[in-house]
């Protein structure tokens, strides 16, 4: 019944929230609230109009309404910075990549987020999957399937995989499993590190015949 209460408190707030032509989703998952932002734009290839939703971001418990219409500007104002990179060319190129899933034990978001914010310039905005976005809790748990489902969908969406390397990477199971399913979806996968040398705990699952392994600060713009 809280959950039930909460989500028509939420809903209600997200119900008064007009921009454009976007569509605001709320959803549930492992006990907590996530909002999603879409925006009703035509096929590249039928024609027909679809909703491209951009990230998923977690509500925090107890939010005002305030702090959730904000929460919800900054998911338009996301979609729209990547629409802006999407068609910012120079000279034929694109000059900002807004499909990049970044892969990352979960003990190294701190250091991905300040090597995220170096790497800007040229990577342009990230997909980052962490505990703040989607709780992925342990691999095996019974919500895990549920969570594998959104990360796919995240990963599909993008052009690239970076995986961040670290001495906590390989024991990751979820770094291995979107590892697994950035290469069986088709995606460029890109490892990376910090500093001057390569971690001396490297996954056993990268391949290093077709990954490339580079410093962060040397990954190549698309």
């Amino acid at each position: 019944m809280a959950a039930t209460a909460e989500s028509e408190r939420l809903h209600s707030i997200i119900s008064k929230i007009k921009y454009r032509n976007s569509v605001i989703r709320l959803e549930q998952m492992n006990g907590a609230f996530f909002v999603r932002v879409g925006a009703r734009v035509p096929d590249v290839n039928s024609g027909k109009p679809f909703t491209n939703f951009g990230p998923i971001h977690r509500i925090p418990m107890n939010v005002n309404a305030i702090t959730l219409v904000n929460l919800v500007y900054q998911c338009i104002r996301e979609n729209e910075l990547h629409e802006l990179a999407e068609f910012f060319f120079y000279d034929g190129v694109r000059v900002y990549d807004p499909h990049t899933y970044v892969s990352f034990a979960e003990d190294d978001l701190e250091d991905v987020k300040v090597l995220r914010g170096q790497s800007r310039v040229v990577l342009g905005e990230f997909h980052t999957v962490t505990e703040s976005l989607i709780p992925k809790g342990a691999f095996n748990s019974v919500d895990s399937e549920g969570v594998r489902k959104k990360l796919r969908g995240l990963i599909g969406n993008c052009e690239r995989t970076v995986v961040h390397l670290s001495s906590r990477t390989a024991s990751s199971d979820w770094v291995k499993w979107e590892v697994q399913t950035s290469r069986t979806l088709g995606k460029q996968i890109i490892a990376a590190y910090d500093g001057e040398t390569i971690p001396a705990h490297e996954p056993d699952f990268l391949d290093r015949g077709n990954i490339p392994v580079l410093s962060w600060h040397k990954i190549p713009a698309r």
